[in-house]
């Protein structure tokens, strides 16, 4: 529900009178570039304010959009709030001003055209304030400019809904776990991401059960990890060297975000133009039945296993993570090694014959409650504050008042 407000930090009670809704018919933006009208039309009711798509793609047939705005309640709107996982306000000088429109003297942009200028912009010009010079009327309308290609956005769900697979290999059987990402739609990645407000994709992966004896340390650490409490794996300052890898500071994520191809934990050397994949196979010696290295000879009690939770992530454009809660729930109790060591967050198959045990997938969630359909969501609806209706009654009151002050005057004169 989007809040109404007069601006000035006081919740505005809409009231009961409705407003005929404009005609689907009626054009509510101006034919720009390569559109003929709207590519997202915001509707404001007395109820709260939707965003929809209408078809047409960007009118500077790149990235643009334009967007309408038809308020069918019973105030008159100054400002609305907008926010979105794209850069919306990050405007590059392509504005509706550079395709023939009217500008107006408080919008440097050229994206506001007659009417409209912003405000409030966030520093990542993914949130901010749309201004109207003019309110819009009850019944009336008005269009402004913003970046991205939000008219050819379709539901983040329908992307990305049971587009996640995993399969067990290895040998012994099952002790690594692969899992890849491929669009629906027949999306590639880059696409996909946009649909959703991301930037891109990744992993993230949370260790849940980790028993002690444990080998594990992250950097800048002596004490050994250990869960529950669960911690993300990489931590925030990764493990020490494993098989001569780089350190691992891809945290929060499973796969760094900066990194080249080169580096085997990168998202980089995972990730093709249509499809995202995930390996591990974590080995730990000091599970029962194992080694104990780097335990001092000791092991977990018997049925102690690792657990994991994998799931599949967005990332924003400031490079924060947004879950999407697809994935899988695994555990883990081989108790060999990989490259001689005990490892997490492993690219490296399991040594052969050095350990019992394997990975069992205990559940997965194929389907997300995250919605990112229109491109923009309306955060708040300003209005311009209205004095109450004078009642007939009122009015009457009001007639007798006066009625009783000529008499009076009339009185005092005589």
């Amino acid at each position: 529900m989007v809040n109404f407000s007069r601006g000035w930090g006081h919740g505005l009670v809409l009231g009961a009178l409705l407003i005929s809704a404009r005609p689907a018919s009626a054009a509510v933006c101006p034919p720009v570039g390569a559109d003929s009208d709207c590519g997202t039309l915001i509707t404001i009711t007395n109820t709260g304010a939707t965003a929809s798509n209408t078809g047409q793609g960007p009118y500077d047939g790149f990235d643009d959009t334009l967007v309408g705005v038809v308020n069918n309640s019973n105030q008159s709107i100054r400002a609305l709030g907008l926010a979105s996982g794209s850069n919306i306000f990050g405007f590059d000088g392509d504005g509706l001003t550079t395709f023939g429109l009217p500008g107006n003297a408080f919008d440097s942009s050229g994206y506001g055209g007659p009417n409209a200028y912003f405000t409030n912009i966030n520093s990542s010009a993914t949130g901010g304030n749309v201004n109207f010079i003019t309110p819009i009327p009850p019944g009336g309308t008005a269009y402004f400019g913003l970046e991205n290609a939000l008219s050819n956005a379709v539901s983040c769900q329908s992307v990305v809904n049971n587009a996640v697979t995993h399969t067990l290999s290895g040998s012994p059987p099952n002790t690594s776990i692969n899992a890849s990402f491929t669009p629906n739609l027949g999306l590639n990645i880059s696409q996909a991401a946009a649909n959703c407000g991301f930037k891109n994709f990744n992993w993230e992966q949370t260790v849940t059960q980790l028993p002690a004896p444990s080998p594990f340390l992250a950097v800048g650490s002596t004490v050994p990890l250990t869960a529950p409490p669960p911690f993300n794996d990489p931590p925030p300052t990764g493990y020490p060297d494993q098989n001569g890898q780089p350190i691992n500071l891809a945290y929060p994520f499973y796969y760094n975000l900066l990194t080249p191809a080169s580096d085997p934990l990168s998202l980089a050397a995972h990730e093709t133009s249509t499809t995202l994949s995930f390996y591990d196979a974590p080995a730990d010696s000091c599970l029962p039945g194992g080694s104990g290295l780097s335990c001092n000879g000791m092991t977990a009690p018997a049925g102690s296993t690792l657990a994991f939770t994998t799931h599949l992530v967005g990332v924003l454009p400031d490079n924060s993570l947004l879950d999407l809660g697809i994935g899988f729930n695994w555990t883990d109790n081989f108790n060999g090694t990989s490259g001689g060591i005990s490892v997490l967050n492993n690219v490296l198959p399991v040594d052969p014959n050095s350990g019992t045990g394997g990975i069992i997938v205990t559940g997965q969630i194929n389907t997300t409650t995250y919605q990112y359909s229109a491109g923009i969501t309306i955060t708040a609806v300003t209005a311009v504050p209205q004095l109450p209706s004078l009642s007939l009654l009122t009015l009457g009151l009001l007639s007798v008042w006066l009625a009783g002050r000529k008499r009076n005057s009339s009185t005092t004169e005589g």
